[in-house]
């Protein structure tokens, strides 16, 4: 069988002069991804349906100045602590750490984080001579207030299964936080022209962990089953904003859920499925948690090919450790230390 291979070109420069590359993968049956070495973005993902038509499913920028202005992270991979945490402190090692903040007082996404860096890539085969794609950055003692120099390595592979493979590490020097994420906006339809609320969405998980009004985890694990957060079955995104209560969904989704799966395992977690059901994405993660998110806070954002994004134009499932988890005891610790590796593995299944 074809082998996927793996090309290298030229994407932009930054407004400081630094070269931007694009990795481009392809499979053996027709699935592309371009990928960028800045915030290891993904820019393009184009994905067959059943009849064989190429569509462009993720939301992004044409060209690098999208990706260094100010937008709702699209397609980056968010480091070195994705999601909020509330007054940007965290207690390590006895001391308390104050660190950036960037949404009112807490920190959100790691303030200049992972999706704004620059990182060193090279194209590797493994021992079955199959190509995929090996990032590394190393983020400095103090940036964002994080202590410990944080070295963070990411490798992409895509196969002939239509599996995009994506495997995290990192080691400190200092105790420190750690828990990446991707950021990618999927609309498997039309790529954000129109939007995303008849998607179907499946979440293996029947809890949620509650937050209060800015979104901090209260500590509070909540059941859904029956509620408007219930996707344990393929359901309809509409479907469930039609039997919202407001009191528990004040601006859509944008909820973590605790997904049902055994610690540090990789199992399917979620899967979307395109209104026609030609096109599909399974995610698989051996994060215990799931970050439903349907693009509520994205408005006039001037996207790929013209296209001028709006609420619910792409919708993200970023597989995580829980929001705020150092500040909440009974969450799955993402402290990491000096003697200690951080490793966590995503999957994108795609299906038609």
């Amino acid at each position: 069988m074809q082998k996927s291979v793996i090309q290298k070109s030229y994407f932009g420069k930054l407004k400081n002069g630094e070269k931007i590359a694009c990795y481009e993968f392809k499979n053996a049956n027709g699935v592309t991804i371009h990928l960028l070495s800045y915030g290891l973005t993904i820019q393009k993902m184009l994905v067959p349906d059943r009849e064989g038509t190429l569509r462009d499913v993720v939301l992004g920028f044409d060209d690098i100045a999208g990706y260094e202005s100010e937008h709702p992270y699209f397609g980056c991979l968010v480091g070195r602590n994705a999601n909020r945490i509330k007054n940007g402190q965290v207690v390590l090692d006895g001391n308390l750490v104050q660190l950036s903040q960037n949404e009112g007082n807490n920190q959100l996404h790691s303030g200049a984080g992972f999706q704004r860096k620059v990182w060193e890539c090279e194209i590797k085969e493994d021992t079955l001579g199959q190509s995929f794609l090996e990032c590394f950055y190393e983020e400095k003692d103090g940036e964002e207030g994080f202590p410990g120099n944080l070295k963070t390595t990411v490798t992409f592979q895509l196969t002939n299964e239509n599996v995009l493979d994506m495997r995290h590490t990192a080691t400190t020097d200092a105790t420190t936080v750690v828990n990446l994420t991707r950021h990618d906006y999927f609309n498997l339809k039309d790529g954000g022209a129109s939007s995303i609320l008849e998607h179907e969405v499946q979440i293996h998980a029947q809890q949620i962990t509650e937050t209060d009004a800015e979104g901090i985890p209260t500590g509070n694990i909540l059941p859904i089953r029956g509620t408007s957060y219930d996707f344990g079955t393929n359901t309809q995104i509409q479907a469930n904003l039609n039997k919202k209560n407001p009191d528990l969904l004040p601006i859509a989704f944008d909820d973590n859920y605790v997904l049902e799966k055994a610690a540090n395992d990789l199992a399917v977690a979620a899967k979307i499925i395109a209104p026609d059901g030609k096109r599909s994405i399974e995610i698989h993660t051996t994060q215990p948690g799931m970050q439903f998110y349907t693009g509520v806070h994205t408005k006039d954002q001037h996207g790929k090919s013209g296209v001028v994004y709006q609420p619910y134009s792409g919708l993200c499932l970023e597989g995580q450790h829980f929001p705020d988890a150092p500040n909440h005891p009974n969450f799955e610790s993402s402290v990491l230390t000096e003697d200690t590796v951080y490793e966590e593995r995503l999957q994108y299944h795609f299906g038609f």
